[in-house]
């Protein structure tokens, strides 16, 4: 739901901006037993070189080389259709040049899905994150104001799904509940505003209309409380759309409707208007997919503005050429739009990256990425190149 809205929206413009990344992703591959779990550990190492760390305007960019290591586990016990996960992963990084801007990543996350008879189901997940912000993005975009080092933040995150109803029953729900805190560690000065929990609560219903195919009607809200800011606000979604899977090459889910975010004080400007969501994914051919994905949201402000109104649209293509080598390209456009102030940027992020499978364990990859932002204030244009290799092995 909502409060993993931001980490989702982080994480599917990581994967676009950087295929280099995206290809660091491992599959399961091998297990070992552990007590009831079984064990599936990974390693990713990457060799980035990036010709604008921090995100900077034209004549003043700063390049580096820069080396990430990347280790997880993942525990599951997985049995007739129930499963139980525990998993584990780091991410340190390290600059050839800017020491500044070394971090160390790491997140812990616990889920149970589970049926409950033969028409209901459960997921639940917990997760703790240890993360950080990188110079120049979120309240650090632009050209001035650098911090001496990045800012660091830890969230917890809990999120509930119950879902009842047969998979070909003409009428289906789902409820979801969440609740998302995320606590800023450094720079306390200009940070502590920053600290929010975000509580949300929505409801799906879902009708058959033919086989793998259903209307749905969704509702939720989320309530936004910062700790010191006036930037208290709900966010409330009337959505109608439609979910299908209706052939072996298609599948996809489009929701269409009207999102209104309140402010809890006078002087904040509120929102109301229309708002999307969708995805779909065409196979033409088993080793070939096509995904495109949509969505206009807002987005909590990151210094200006009360909020961000995002437009954006991606377009990924993942090809396997042989047994042992595959490619993906990725493209995304975005408008950014910074309530109530004149600000507007255009994003645009591309890339390309192939991997060959030397072994069942081992993969080598290499990739190339380009990010655009043209800003109606200049101070936060910039334009980024990164070139990458990674190598990731598992058992």
């Amino acid at each position: 739901m909502n409060n993993k809205k931001k980490l989702i929206n982080t994480a599917v413009a990581l994967a676009v901006l950087s295929p280099i990344m995206a290809l660091a992703q491992q599959d399961d591959g091998g297990s070992v037993p552990v007590g009831p779990f079984m064990l599936y550990p990974s390693l990713t190492v990457q060799y980035l070189r990036d010709d604008n760390i921090l995100r900077q305007p034209s004549g003043t960019e700063q390049s580096d080389d820069v080396f990430m290591a990347s280790p997880a586990l993942d525990f599951r016990i997985e049995k007739g259709g129930q499963l139980y996960r525990i998993g584990y992963q780091a991410e340190v990084g390290r600059y050839g040049s800017s020491s500044a801007d070394d971090y160390e990543d790491q997140n812990l996350i616990g889920e149970l899905d589970v049926g409950l008879g033969r028409r209901g189901r459960l997921n639940m997940q917990a997760e703790y994150l240890d993360e950080h912000d990188a110079r120049g993005t979120q309240r650090t975009e632009g050209a001035v104001g650098l911090p001496a080092t990045p800012d660091e933040w830890h969230a917890t995150r809990f999120d509930g799904t119950l879902s009842y109803g047969a998979e070909k029953a003409y009428g289906r729900v789902e409820l979801n509940a969440g609740y998302f805190s995320k606590v800023y560690d450094n720079n306390r000065t200009l940070t502590a505003v920053r600290d929010r929990d975000n509580t949300d609560f929505g409801v799906t219903l879902y009708y058959n209309v033919a086989p793998r195919t259903d209307l749905l009607l969704q509702a939720a809200i989320t309530d936004i409380d910062y700790a010191t800011a006036t930037l208290d606000s709900q966010e409330r979604r009337y959505l109608a759309g439609i979910t299908w899977e209706a052939t072996a090459k298609t599948s996809g889910t489009v929701k269409i409707g009207r999102l209104e975010k309140n402010f809890d004080i006078a002087g904040r400007t509120n929102f109301a208007g229309s708002s999307w969501e969708a995805s779909a994914q065409w196979s033409p051919r088993t080793y070939s997919t096509v995904d495109i994905a949509t969505s206009r949201r807002t987005d909590e402000t990151n210094g200006t503005g009360d909020f961000i109104l995002t437009q954006d649209l991606s377009l990924t293509w993942n090809h396997k050429w042989s047994s042992d080598i595959s490619t993906k390209v990725n493209y995304l456009v975005a408008n950014d739009d910074y309530d109530p102030t004149v600000r507007q940027d255009d994003r645009t992020q591309y890339g390309v990256s192939m991997s060959y499978q030397v072994r069942r364990w081992l993969k080598v990859g290499v990739g190339y990425s380009y990010d655009k932002r043209e800003s109606s204030s200049n101070a936060f244009d910039y334009k980024r190149n990164v070139y990458g290799i990674t190598v990731g092995a598992t058992l």
